[in-house]
């Protein structure tokens, strides 16, 4: 395993064991839930992105083209995310849609600086960012679920 995968792996890591154990507190814990969303959907698409490009060995915007496909995925989930929350189904928060973007950024520059650096291997890094993608998913799922399972007070919705 390159040095830059052990570094990518540990950062979610370390993201996925602060979302479960460490933000106890309700803005904390919501922000970190925005930052897993935005880099498990910039490591799925580039995942999806890597294996569906390949590479040439002579292709020097490879890098940037799955870098960016992940970046863009991250800021267009937390967009639609907040487009929902405007139409009734959250709470509407600018510093939401900047967490899911800060966490697509770092998962992408992670992703491109992979890719940059494994050259003619970089399509074979795709089920790696698929399987962390899929990893850093897990905690936003359960708070989803937590939360649409969560009875809504009557009171508010008058």
């Amino acid at each position: 395993m390159s040095s830059g995968l052990k570094c990518v792996f540990l950062v979610a890591l370390a993201l996925w064991i602060a979302e479960f154990c460490g933000a106890q507190t309700v803005p904390l814990r919501d922000k970190g839930t925005h930052v897993l969303l935005g880099a498990s959907c910039a490591l799925l698409s580039s995942a999806a992105a890597a294996a569906a490009w390949g590479r040439d060995s002579g292709d020097p915007g490879y890098a940037l083209r799955v870098g960016g496909t992940g970046l863009a995925a991250a800021a267009a989930a937390g967009a639609l995310k907040e487009l929902l929350d405007l139409a009734g189904f959250g709470d509407p928060d600018w510093l939401d849609l900047l967490a899911t973007v800060a966490g697509g950024l770092g998962a992408s520059a992670a992703v491109y600086a992979l890719a940059q650096a494994d050259s003619p291997r970089a399509s074979r890094l795709a089920p790696a960012f698929a399987t962390i993608g899929i990893v850093l998913s897990l905690p936003v799922g359960e708070s989803l679920v937590r939360r649409l399972s969560t009875p809504r007070n009557s009171a508010s919705s008058e």
